[in-house]
């Protein structure tokens, strides 16, 4: 076989990484992963000087933006290592969004922003992760030979015109093939570069439900001391081509034209991105090594259970016949009242000199009047329930069908005990998120490694799949497989020195294991609790992050026979390294 196509044989050249959502799990993992590559040596700089390309989904975006503007801006690794720390500390930064979200002055330059928590985010953003640093800064040229400028960055968000994955990216489309931002003009991309970062990272992070959709160009004007971003200049640089013909159409100039939410909806790992990008091949150069740093599990933490029928017995009535007891209640009272009224009358009349019964007159006829309204209310909506369930079928259509049926058995759910009632609708919730958040997500996972696999899957392509549970004490059988396969059936020594085998050498410690379980456990948030900083989270995340992305390249190292003179130094050092964390986890974890 020719030396030149064995797999790595120029050694690794250029790296893409891609970030997947997960808040503050993502963010910090990333983090330590990127940490690691930025303290391994590597030919005359590290391994991170070797990342040409990042894409980013939602809370991996916090650090991919953050990298990649940082040290476009000349600002060493370490120093944006310590500064994402800071950012990622407790509930600090959600702290921060409630303060925002009541504070006027923060809103001044911000007047056309709907104000609400996704932007109150971005203003967060914007003010303590990125200082005020807009899109352009993202094109900014290298400051200094010593610190590494990445060639591209993507991130991810999602638009909900045509549902499709739109590109913050530095190369290619700013948008989607329907609907995009025209990088094409000048005028029009140096108004596109005024796009404050922090707005992209809240349009990358937005996750649904717990956030609003971000709609452009409105949440995206500002008006600041020496720079303005108008919405209706920002609105002009849109592009749009219609779905079906593919013809380009103009977009209602207006303050809402789309909205934009997580990146997470349509591709929560950055795969397609990274896809685009391979293909494009603009560069002159191919990526050799592609590691996907996924905080994404295989396995459901919490699967569906049917929530338990004791838990609302005590709900035993149903709606129908609560709403009869309220209504007689309130009868009984309005004729209390009513007689407590007249009885007052009766004695005020007789020129009764207390005034207690002036009193008593005011309330109750207050109160009568009150109950008045209620019962006739009260009377209204039960009607209202009974006509609209009989209401006949004419004329033309003005309801769905789904409102139609509802109209037509929504007695029946009121005859129904609450408990009951309430025990669906909980059911239903708790799948509804399990499909839209767990389910669905996976599924898609699946489907873009399928395609990623199939693509690169060639012996001059590696893909270093670094997931925050491969480690884990769960995916244990599953790793043994992986390491069986790299022997391919081989007991090959590691080196003379070291006659160990793979499967020794490659075995993660119980210490290592229980921050990686930790790490894996951890919820999707942007904060972490109280409980998460007893357990040490954050330290944990960081740690998994720098380990796992040392084993997935000792992986590659061993399983590849390359033949170029970087390739036993490097393998060296990542058998110490690995040995490092198995012996004491968090040795790489404070700053240099």
């Amino acid at each position: 076989m020719n030396v030149e196509s064995l797999p790595l044989s120029e050694g690794i050249q250029n790296i893409a990484l891609s970030f997947s959502g997960g808040g503050f799990r993502a963010a910090s993992f990333s983090l330590g992963c990127c940490r690691y590559l930025s303290l391994l040596p590597y030919g005359q700089g590290t391994m991170l000087d070797r990342v040409r390309y990042i894409s980013s989904v939602s809370g991996g975006s916090i650090t991919a933006m953050t990298v990649f503007s940082m040290l476009r801006q000349g600002v060493p690794f370490e120093e944006i290592y310590r500064h994402l720390i800071r950012q990622l500390q407790g509930s600090e930064l959600l702290d921060k969004v409630f303060e925002t979200l009541n504070n006027e002055s923060a809103w001044s330059a911000r007047p056309e922003k709907n104000r609400n928590l996704i932007n109150a985010l971005a203003l967060v953003y914007d003010q303590h992760i990125f200082k005020g640093a807009t899109y352009g800064s993202l094109f900014a040229g290298p400051v200094h030979k010593s610190i590494p400028v990445m060639d591209e960055l993507c991130v991810n968000a999602t638009e909900l015109n045509n549902g499709m994955n739109f590109r913050f990216s530095t190369q290619g489309r700013i948008g989607n093939q329907y609907l995009s931002l025209n990088r094409g003009h000048q005028s029009s991309f140096d108004l596109i570069k005024k796009i404050k970062l922090g707005d992209i990272l809240a349009c990358s992070s937005c996750f649904p439900a717990g956030f609003e959709p971000i709609v452009f160009p409105r949440d995206f004007a500002y008006a600041e001391a020496d720079t303005t971003l108008s919405w209706d200049d920002l609105g002009g640089t849109v592009k749009t081509k219609d779905y079906y013909s593919g013809d380009f159409q103009p977009l209602a100039l207006n303050k809402e034209m789309f909205s934009l939410m997580d990146g997470g909806i349509d591709d929560n790992q950055g795969v397609y991105a990274f896809r685009l990008a391979d293909e494009r091949k603009t560069k002159g150069y191919e990526y050799d090594l592609y590691m996907p740093c996924d905080v994404t599990s295989n396995y459901l933490k919490k699967p569906f259970r049917y929530p338990d029928e004791r838990k609302y017995q005590w709900l035993n009535r149903s709606a129908d016949s609560l709403f009869l007891s309220i209504y007689s209640t309130v009868s009984v009272l309005l004729m209390l009242s009513i007689l407590l009224t007249l009885l007052s009358v009766v004695f005020v009349a007789g020129a009764c000199k207390s005034l207690v019964w002036p009193v008593l007159l005011g309330f109750s006829l207050m109160g009568s009047l009150i109950l008045t309204v209620l019962q006739v209310g009260l009377a209204k909506i039960r009607r209202a329930i009974v006509v609209n369930t009989n209401r006949s079928v004419g004329g033309e259509r003005t309801e769905g069908t789904w409102n139609m049926m509802l109209r037509k058995y929504s007695v029946n759910f009121m005859k129904m005990p609450l408990g009951k009632l309430l025990q669906l609708l909980e059911a239903r919730g708790k799948s509804v998120f399990l499909l839209a958040n767990t389910i669905f997500l996976k599924k898609i996972r699946r489907a873009s490694y399928e395609q990623l696999f199939t693509d690169l899957g060639i012996p001059n392509r590696q893909i270093g799949l670094t997931s925050v549970y491969l480690l884990s004490t769960k995916n244990d059988r599953m790793l043994q497989q992986e390491l069986k396969t790299d022997l391919k059936g081989k007991n090959r020594p590691i080196s003379v020195e070291d006659p160990r085998m793979i499967l020794d050498v490659l075995q993660p410690s119980a210490v290592l294991r229980a921050h990686v379980d930790s790490a894996t456990a951890m919820e999707t948030t942007l904060w972490f609790d109280d409980y998460h900083l007893k357990d040490d989270a954050l330290a944990s995340l960081l740690i998994t992050g720098q380990a796992t992305m040392c084993f997935n390249l000792l992986r590659i190292v061993l399983r590849i026979p390359s033949s170029h003179h970087s390739w036993e130094g490097l393998k060296k050092q990542l058998l110490m390294d690995w040995e490092k964390f198995n012996e004491k986890p968090n040795w790489m974890l404070t700053s240099t």
